[in-house]
């Protein structure tokens, strides 16, 4: 497909095809990177665990 192709010139079956592969691109993506444990472990301890609590936070020491 042409880079310079428009989305209204598209059929609805290409236009379709177009989000399926950039969907399956961006899954793709975010499945090779690489999990920060310490950030993951530093957003644990300000949101929990739970997805399903909430919590607020009033203040993040930041070391410089």
């Amino acid at each position: 497909m042409n880079v310079m192709t428009k989305v209204s010139d598209l059929s609805i079956q290409e236009f379709q095809g177009l989000i399926r592969e950039t969907i399956l691109e961006t899954l793709k993506e975010f499945s090779l990177r690489e999990i920060d444990t310490e950030e993951q472990a530093e957003l644990e301890a300000m949101f929990g665990t739970d997805p399903g609590s909430e919590k607020a936070v009033y203040e993040r020491e930041i070391q410089l």
